[in-house]
C-alpha cells in the first residue's frame, strides 16, 4: 500500500532464494488430467518416477499430488513440478520423461517450462 517495493520484494525474494525458486531456479510443471482418476493418478506417478530417474544432480521432482483445483468439470487434475538451477535446461528432460511413460487413452499430459502459476 506504501508503495515500498522493498517491503514487499525483500522478504519474498530470500525465501524463493534459498529454496531454489524462480527467479533464482527454474520449474516445469506437468499437468495430467483426465476423466478416470486411477489412470490419472498412474500416469502421474509413472511421470514422477521417470523424471526422477532422469533428473540431473541438483533437480528435484516434486509430486506427483493433486492440482490446487483437482477437479474441473468432468476432468481429475493432478500435476508434479520439476526444480532445477538457474540456467539448467528442462525441456529435455521432461520430453524425454513424457516419451519413456508414453501415452495414455484418455489421460492428456501438459508440460509447463517456467509457468507463470501453478493453478
Amino acid at each position: 500500500a506504501a508503495g515500498d517495493a522493498e517491503v514487499f520484494y525483500g522478504p519474498e525474494a530470500r525465501e524463493r532464494q534459498a529454496l531454489g525458486y524462480p527467479p533464482f531456479g527454474r520449474l516445469a510443471n506437468i499437468n495430467v488430467a483426465g476423466k478416470d482418476v486411477g489412470a490419472v493418478h498412474e500416469t502421474a506417478s509413472a511421470l514422477g518416477e521417470a523424471l526422477t530417474r532422469l533428473a540431473a544432480v541438483g533437480f528435484e521432482v516434486l509430486g506427483p499430488s493433486p492440482c490446487v483445483l483437482a477437479r474441473v468439470k468432468e476432468l481429475h487434475r493432478w500435476h508434479v513440478l520439476l526444480k532445477a538451477p538457474a540456467g539448467a535446461g528442462l525441456s529435455g528432460i521432461v520430453r524425454a520423461a513424457m516419451a519413456d511413460v508414453g501415452r495414455c487413452e484418455g489421460v492428456s499430459v501438459a508440460p509447463d517450462v517456467d509457468p507463470l502459476d501453478l493453478m
